[in-house]
């Protein structure tokens, strides 16, 4: 399937029907970006609850913000930049982030249970973590 991109500032019931017919034309996946509070979280439960009878395997959301404090949580982690998240296909989710670790690296098992968490809870199957003492970005307001 050929990948269409489109960069659209929509809101409210215009998005929602954007959305909806975007979907409808045989595009498999959607993201939703905007600033914390404008509401991309309820977007994205009302059109999974409209269209969901469209997919018979199902679909899922991923709640990045919780992603992020699965990170955060974990020992060491001091704070995560640059996380993306991604889908490849139809069920095959990408992840990869900065983890913030002044403590410095961990060991092998560290990252064994941090994938298997991810999988487990958000179905995120390929996971990459890179490691940092010290960020070297500032963290942009939009990222937290």
């Amino acid at each position: 399937m050929k990948e269409r991109t489109s960069h659209r500032r929509l809101s409210g019931e215009r998005a929602l029907t954007w959305v909806d017919e975007t979907l409808s034309e045989a595009i498999d996946k959607v993201t939703i970006t905007g600033p914390g509070g404008c509401g991309k979280t309820r977007l994205a439960i009302q059109v999974a609850s409209d269209v969901i009878h469209r997919y018979p395997a199902g679909l899922w959301f991923i709640d990045l913000s919780a992603v992020r404090r699965q990170l955060e949580a974990l020992p060491g982690v001091e704070r995560v930049n640059d996380l993306h998240v991604w889908a490849t296909g139809t069920s095959d989710v990408i992840l990869t982030a900065h983890l913030v670790m002044p403590g410095g690296h961990p060991d092998d098992r560290f990252f064994e249970a941090a994938t298997h968490q991810l999988r487990d809870q958000f179905k995120i199957g390929h996971v990459t973590l890179q490691v940092l003492r010290e960020p070297f970005m500032t963290l942009c307001e939009v990222d937290r």
